[in-house]
């Protein structure tokens, strides 16, 4: 994510005045009262190390100092020395992973031998030899640094301030490749330095900072930039002052911290504590916070939590050993970026981003740009979390609908992700008007249920006698299909069954039960048993098929279905008469997918929308749950919404999913991950089976019901049913094109003593056949003419006319019609 210019001068004030980043003390060296000085830092894999440098022992040459730091640890350790009485060498971590030191003089006599280049093994010291640089690097006063595949650079040194015209300081550059064990010059210096420091910016280039020039008669403030594309150098803006024996690091929030050093005329300088900040995004300098020590040429380096350290170091009396550390915070970068979502008016819908970088991170979502803020909209919408990672907006309406992003920000700077439309879906309204009949197959002599519709059929069960192969008789149920234009029954019973069951329809796809039949020996003659399989009806032919499942389930059956994929329960007895169930889930291929996990005791899936699936589950050790999957059975969320007790989801469709919570009808809303309690005011218990359309169904305290996403928009069916019926279920539902609405369910006829499947129509207005509003004399005539016209009451435009949902507009529809008429 880019950061604007604008957010980025904002940055740079806060960096300049803030107070709440600063430098603490970290674990001092153990050799108190003695300066650290002249020594190389390294960062390997997390352990610090601080190698070489002052104070020298008195072991003669095996006693050079390394100092290492794993983390965690409140003290420094020591480890094998490093090669004898050499300080001021550089080193760096080559591509073999290895320590590499070279370079530094004597620090006894600073006219003895040079110092070597070797591999330091954090077990064994000094190891093998490595490549030495050529004869024209300077062994002294040289600057080092590593870049990005670990090739480590030795840039200009020399006498540093001892230079004079007979020795100056060198512009002389080369670079280390540890594949190779070679030493390979690059483009030289624009100008001979000394005592000056290096660092990689992480963004192809090394740069140089301050030293002493040619002839040390003055302290530099520029900055060389190499680019090691094309092996050029340029400058770029000086430093604020002129710096020796100072130190550069690259911090975690990619700014370069230039710390220290000695300030002031050559001869008659000052240490200093100062720290200066290069923002690599704009070129400028701030002002850091300032070092607790004065200190100049220390061991620097960054670790693994991001905190820069500076260690030990001369300054204008006796140096120091101790160690003090500068936390530099990431800069944010989005991890999960928000997602454009489409959320039913009036519901809930939410947003989620994720990000990286220095804590505290602080969150700013906007909608098309402008801030947003905690609160209600004054469109009816509210406004939740504008500052956190989740956005929250309840009861959304079309003046939210808009472009979404936040501003992730801390004391580095900030980022904006990426940006997240917001779509707002528009529910029909629930019509006031219904005509409801009862679609009882003639056939069936028992109960009977309407149980799903899709793709101009409904899809159920009846029960009723059945004459087995082995001649006895049974009460079974059949499944079901009706046309909803002729609402006729037919039974869809596959051959060689005996019954079964439809559960749910949708598109050409019906999904449900039939009776698996077997002969089974018993007592000398042979007997019909038969197990629940499950099983799927393909339209308009009805072929049916088996759907696969493993073997050993005591029965298994499907109970949803998005019109390519299915998903049900297998069920094992584990142990006489006990039982478990396992959620299923088939595809296309009819491959069945067990959905069930390690942990949970039960398992079911009742719904599926999209690449989701839903159900409930339950453990040991917890109540039942509901949960969605996505096609595994590792995918499993819990969505049991806090302070209930129970919770299962029954239905799901275009991006919701409904059931019940402790007898509370609920609706889950996937965008936000939020539960809204359908439970109208003062009812004792409700149920919600069907989503599709920002639309649900199902009973409140046993009679049908439909809402649009709130406990006010509850209509309840129960109030259309036919006379005499004293309850009433609604088990799904279908919007056609036209705005017309059909559910499909049952009820309990008691002068029938049984359950009846009953389809609700949406009607408007009864009889107002032409759409104005009311029923008058063009109703009328109309009505007239669908009596007398050529084919009767068929005719598509008659059908407003159906007061009894037979198919015809006929003399059985006049008294419905002349009470619509005439208001009474």
């Amino acid at each position: 994510m880019k950061t604007s210019q604008m957010l980025v001068a904002l940055v740079i004030l806060t960096i300049t005045s803030t107070s709440t980043v600063a430098w603490e003390p970290a674990p001092e060296f153990p050799d108190t009262g003695q300066a650290r000085s002249f020594a190389a830092g390294l960062n390997v894999d997390g352990t610090l190390f601080v190698i070489g440098g002052f104070p020298l022992g008195t072991d003669g040459d095996k006693d050079t100092p390394v100092h290492f730091l794993l983390p965690g640890d409140s003290s420094w350790s020591v480890g094998p020395f490093a090669e004898g009485r050499v300080v001021r060498q550089g080193a760096g971590v080559d591509s073999l992973g290895r320590i590499i030191v070279f370079g530094g003089v004597d620090g006894v006599d600073p006219g003895g031998d040079p110092g070597a280049s070797y591999v330091y093994d954090p077990i064994e010291g000094q190891a093998q030899a490595v490549a030495d640089r050529s004869a024209a690097a300077p062994e002294d006063n040289f600057a080092w640094a590593t870049d990005s595949t670990n090739r480590i650079y030795s840039l200009g040194g020399g006498p540093g301030a001892d230079a004079n015209q007979s020795q100056p300081n060198s512009a002389y550059a080369e670079r280390y490749d540890g594949a190779t064990d070679m030493w390979t010059p690059i483009a030289p210096l624009p100008f001979p330095i000394a005592d000056a420091t290096a660092v990689y910016d992480d963004r192809g280039h090394i740069l140089v900072f301050g030293g002493y020039d040619e002839f040390a008669g003055t302290r530099l403030a520029s900055v060389f930039q190499y680019d090691i594309a094309t092996d050029t150098w340029s400058t770029v803006t000086d430093l604020p002052v002129a710096l020796t024996g100072h130190r550069a690091v690259l911090g975690a929030d990619e700014r370069i911290y230039v710390l220290g050093g000695e300030t002031g005329p050559v001869g008659s300088g000052s240490t200093t504590n100062a720290v200066y900040v290069l923002h690599l995004e704009t070129g400028t300098w701030s002002t850091g916070p300032s070092m607790l020590t004065p200190r100049r040429h220390f061991a620097t380096v960054r670790d693994d939590s991001d905190y820069i350290y500076a260690m030990g170091g001369e300054n204008d009396s006796t140096g120091t050993h101790l160690v003090e550390k500068l936390y530099t915070p990431p800069c944010p970068t989005v991890t999960v970026d928000p997602e454009s979502v489409d959320v039913w008016e009036g519901t809930i819908v939410g947003f989620y981003v994720e990000a990286t970088g220095g804590l505290p991170l602080n969150y700013q979502w906007r909608k098309d740009g402008v801030d947003l803020i905690d609160g209600p909209t004054g469109s009816g919408s509210e406004i939740i979390g504008a500052t956190t990672m989740n956005l929250t907006i309840d009861n959304p309406g079309s003046s939210d609908a808009g472009m979404y992003d936040v501003v992730v920000s801390n004391v580095c700077g900030s980022t904006v992700s990426s940006v997240a439309e917001l779509t707002i879906r528009i529910p029909p309204e629930i019509p006031t008007h219904w005509q409801a009949v009862s679609i009882h197959p003639g056939w069936a002599q028992m109960s009977s249920r309407a149980m799903g519709i899709g793709g101009g059929r409904i899809g159920g069960d009846a029960v009723t006698p059945t004459i087995l192969p082995d001649g006895r008789t049974f009460d079974l149920a059949h499944p079901v299909v009706w046309d909803t234009n002729t609402l006729v029954g037919i039974d869809a019973t596959p051959p060689g069954s005996i019954g079964g069951g439809i559960n749910d329809v949708e598109g050409d796809l019906l999904g449900g039960w039939f009776w698996h039949t077997w002969n089974c020996p018993s007592g000398g003659q042979t007997w019909t048993c038969a197990w629940q399989s499950a099983g799927f009806w393909t339209a308009p032919s009805l072929n049916f098929a088996e759907a696969s499942h493993s073997s050993g389930a005591e029965y298994d059956y499907i109970y949803a279905t998005d019109g390519e994929r299915l998903v049900g329960t297998l069920v094992y007895e584990y142990q006489m008469g006990n039982y478990d169930s396992k959620a299923h889930l088939w595809t296309a291929e009819n491959n069945g997918i067990s959905l069930h996990f390690t942990g949970a005791t039960d398992t079911t899936a009742t719904a599926i929308d999209g690449e989701h699936q839903y159900g409930w589950y339950r453990t040991a050790s917890s109540s039942t749950h509901a949960i969605m999957w996505s096609g595994t059975s590792s995918s499993g969320v819990d969505l049991h919404p806090t302070g209930y007790g129970t919770s299962v989801i029954s239905g799901a469709g275009d991006g919701q999913a409904v059931g019940t919570a402790d007898s509370n009808a609920g609706l889950w809303v996937k965008t936000a991950g939020a539960f809204i309690n359908l439970n109208p005011q003062g009812a004792t218990s409700s149920a919600a089976v069907a989503t599709h359309g920002g639309l649900q169904a199902g009973n409140v305290a046993g009679r049908a019901a439909l809402w649009a996403g709130t406990p006010a928009s509850y209509v309840d069916l129960g109030a259309f049913v036919p006379s005499g019926f004293t309850s009433s279920y609604a088990e799904d539902f279908e919007v056609a094109m036209n705005g017309t609405i059909t559910v499909v369910g049952y009820g309990y006829n008691p002068q029938a003593g049984r359950n009846e499947a009953l389809v609700w129509r949406s009607i408007g207005v009864p009889g107002d056949c032409d759409g104005d509003g009311d029923v008058d004399l063009d109703d009328h005539a109309d009505f007239i003419a669908c009596l007398s016209g050529p084919s009767g009451g068929m005719n598509a435009g008659c059908t407003c006319f159906d007061f009894n949902l037979d198919g015809d507009t006929d003399l059985r529809d006049f008294a419905d019609f002349q009470m619509a008429f005439t208001g009474n």
